[in-house]
């Protein structure tokens, strides 16, 4: 097993040789970017429910949050109880904030604000856009029908 694990590893630093450094550097710019929005949006969110924890001590905490979720395998309804589930374990069960309350509402505005609403936007931009090219595709009947049609 030790040797398949290494192997995928192997694999995967192959397929990063055949990208520029500059744009690899780009892109790790833009995730750790990423990141830290969130991050700070958690922060933010949370002091906005009455959290009075230092700032570093919060953005630390919810940096290791965001990567604990990150890791734990889950599918997109059970993620809400994983996300509130790991900032519950991290917070309030370690001592460090004794409400759960800010931490909480903080977990799931994060969560509804960067997943649920743009997925929602998503489908619902998709199906507009597949409701106009099935129109597109609908044959249209050839004038002496519609003539036929029209004087019946």
């Amino acid at each position: 097993k030790r040797k398949n694990w290494i192997g995928k590893i192997w694999t995967a630093l192959k397929v990063l040789k055949r990208y520029d450094q500059r744009d690899l550097i780009r892109v790790l710019g833009f995730s750790l970017g990423k990141f830290c929005l969130y991050t700070t949006q958690f922060v933010l969110v949370t002091y906005l429910f009455g959290s009075e924890l230092p700032f570093g001590i919060s953005f630390f905490t919810a940096a290791a949050m965001f990567w604990m979720i990150m890791v734990i395998p889950s599918f997109f309804i059970a993620d809400v109880v994983v996300r509130g589930s790991v900032a519950n374990l991290l917070f309030v069960s370690t001592g460090i904030i004794a409400d759960s309350t800010p931490i909480l509402a903080g977990t799931y505005i994060i969560w509804l604000t960067n997943w649920v609403i743009p997925s929602l936007v998503g489908a619902l931009v998709l199906l507009i856009y597949r409701l106009n090219q099935s129109r597109k595709k609908e044959p249209e009947l050839p004038l002496e029908e519609v003539e036929q049609v029209e004087s019946i």
